[in-house]
């Protein structure tokens, strides 16, 4: 008795067919574009495709060298955008090999050779996309600063900010404490820093927070007490220090000369010997008076 299949009888045997011997019968779809014989894909389809719905459904297929993630995965049933011959991809090709698509001779020709700002080629930038682009999205682009760090203030600025002519390379040795090479307006802006000699290390004073409100170190006064909220130029009248140089904790009279009354006339000019900076008008003591 012969074997029955879809209620019809056969009329003779195929004995020796294996499941996965897909090519016995699909001879012509292995032959069909792409190609399979040139490319040299395996003869069992069901590595990539499958059986149910649509044959042309390759989603089954693994990429062992490039796999789908990212922004990447919308390609995975659109070989076309990498194979553009309908065909392997360039042997070798990897994960990390982008420039194989994203160049003049692949796919997207707006990438790497062609983008003009800034510019990869001038730049001798590493054609490894991912040390700066992520594959979820292409821009913006994470480029990390060995010698100067973006930190505070500084993570937002667009690179013509620092690089005038629109790429990284023409400020070459910039360090984070060189602030003068970006900020020389600001050092010679009101205050003069030129004429009161501060250093030109800007983080002596500043923080990369914000450009205002600078915490000057007073060496020779430290603001204590009523002190701590005085502005400069209480002490500074050209509004910046320097020139008051030499005051230090103890010269009280050269600020206070109005409050030294009559009766201070035979005291020390050293107020704190009675007074503190705290309670200026009841005093501990008259020790300092003769």
């Amino acid at each position: 008795m012969l074997p029955i299949i879809s209620q019809r009888r056969t009329t003779g045997s195929y004995a020796g067919i294996a499941q996965d011997n897909c090519n016995a019968c699909h001879a012509a779809n292995y032959q069909s574009a792409p190609n399979h014989v040139s490319s040299a894909y395996p003869r069992t389809c069901t590595s990539c495709h499958s059986t149910t719905g649509s044959w042309s459904n390759v989603t089954a297929y693994t990429h062992t060298g490039f796999t789908f993630t990212g922004a990447h995965s919308a390609l995975r049933t659109i070989c076309s955008e990498c194979h553009i011959t309908g065909k392997t991809i360039p042997a070798g090709t990897t994960n990390n090999s982008c420039n194989n698509c994203h160049s003049t001779a692949g796919v997207a020709t707006t990438k790497y050779e062609s983008v003009t700002s800034i510019s990869h080629i001038t730049n001798n930038f590493s054609r490894t996309c991912t040390d700066c682009h992520t594959n979820t999205s292409w821009t913006p682009a994470r480029f990390t600063h060995r010698v100067f760090q973006l930190s505070g203030a500084h993570t937002t600025l667009a690179c013509n900010r620092c690089h005038t002519n629109g790429y990284p390379g023409s400020m070459a040795g910039i360090t984070s404490d060189n602030c003068n090479a970006c900020h020389s307006a600001n050092y010679q802006a009101a205050p003069n820093h030129v004429a009161a000699s501060y250093p030109r290390t800007c983080t002596s004073c500043h923080s990369n927070t914000t450009w205002s409100g600078a915490t000057v170190m007073h060496q020779n006064f430290q603001f204590l007490y009523r002190h701590g909220t005085l502005s400069c130029s209480a002490c500074h009248q050209s509004g910046y220090p320097g020139q008051y140089a030499g005051v230090s904790e103890t010269d009280c009279y050269a600020c206070h000369a109005s409050d030294y009354r009559e009766e201070h006339t035979t005291c020390s000019h050293t107020c704190t010997n009675c007074h503190n900076g705290n309670n200026w008008d009841n005093p501990r003591s008259k020790n300092g008076c003769n």
